[in-house]
């Protein structure tokens, strides 16, 4: 446990109002995914491979208000970093699984719907296995470079938690910035609009 103190304090009904607010969130984002898993898995109507992916964007949710969020709020109350640094690494390596996969799982069911719509592929079950496959290596693998030396976890007080950070100045860190910027942010967002814009014109030329 990290005994350190801040050098400012947060005043305790801001401490209370965060708290509430996070606390409802996480109930919140357990309660409503885990039925989103529930429903896709008990009628077989529903088990598409968009709904697959669907379901695997509800367990990125569901791990969000049950491990990631309480763990934020630890710190919101404690109103320091409340974990020693093995803890602070835990929370910034999950924060980034969470992140990664939730961005590349809606690119994905971009692609999917892409697939179904304008090119009217019959996908099966096996493809979302695939897609799901793809996600959880991109999104596992990429944050733990900062294990090998590549990064490090450190405590952001105005996030109340623990975030990746690299040397910006050096070779090996700017390499990783532009990885995160082309990878993480461009690729996923320029897919989605492909995708999404695609779709709009064919049911627009569908429709005349």
């Amino acid at each position: 446990m990290d005994n350190t103190t801040n050098v400012t304090h947060t005043p305790l009904e801001i401490i209370a109002i965060k708290s509430i607010i996070f606390t409802i969130a996480a109930i919140a984002a357990v309660i409503g995914n885990t039925l989103v898993v529930i429903v896709i898995f008990q009628y077989n109507s529903t088990q598409t491979v968009t709904n697959y992916l669907v379901m695997n964007l509800s367990i990125f949710g569901t791990m969000n208000g049950l491990v990631r969020l309480p763990l934020y709020i630890v710190n919101i109350i404690a109103d320091r970093q409340y974990y020693d640094q093995v803890g602070c690494a835990f929370h910034a390596y999950l924060g980034g699984i969470i992140f990664i996969g939730t961005i590349h799982n809606l690119m994905w069911i971009a692609v999917v719907r892409y697939l179904v719509v304008v090119k009217s592929k019959k996908l099966k079950p096996r493809h979302a296995y695939y897609f799901i496959g793809i996600i959880w290596a991109t999104c596992t693998l990429t944050p733990a470079v900062s294990f090998l030396g590549w990064g490090k976890f450190v405590y952001v007080e105005i996030e109340k938690g623990c975030i990746p950070s690299w040397d910006k100045t050096g070779i090996i860190g700017i390499a990783r910035g532009i990885y995160s910027a082309i990878f993480h942010y461009a690729t996923p967002l320029l897919t989605i609009i492909y995708c999404y814009s695609f779709i709009f014109i064919f049911l627009e030329k569908k429709q005349q």
